[in-house]
């Protein structure tokens, strides 16, 4: 399931619930696409750079490697 499928059914379970967004329940989401919806919820991102992430996994992967 997408990043925005799991915020939907987030969403969903907490208004089925009886949970109010962010007084009960917070949501947290990694990217950029985080949740495509129609009503104003408070919803943070972690928007990783993405460039710099591969740059450092490749870094370590390499570390790794050469400890072998």
């Amino acid at each position: 399931m997408e990043n925005w499928g799991v915020c939907q059914a987030v969403l969903k379970a907490a208004d089925n619930l009886d949970l109010k967004i962010p007084d009960d329940v917070s949501i947290v989401g990694y990217g950029q696409n985080v949740c495509e919806i129609n009503d104003p919820v408070p919803i943070t991102a972690f928007v990783p750079e993405t460039a710099k992430v591969g740059e450092l996994a490749a870094d370590l992967l390499g570390k790794l490697i050469g400890e072998w």
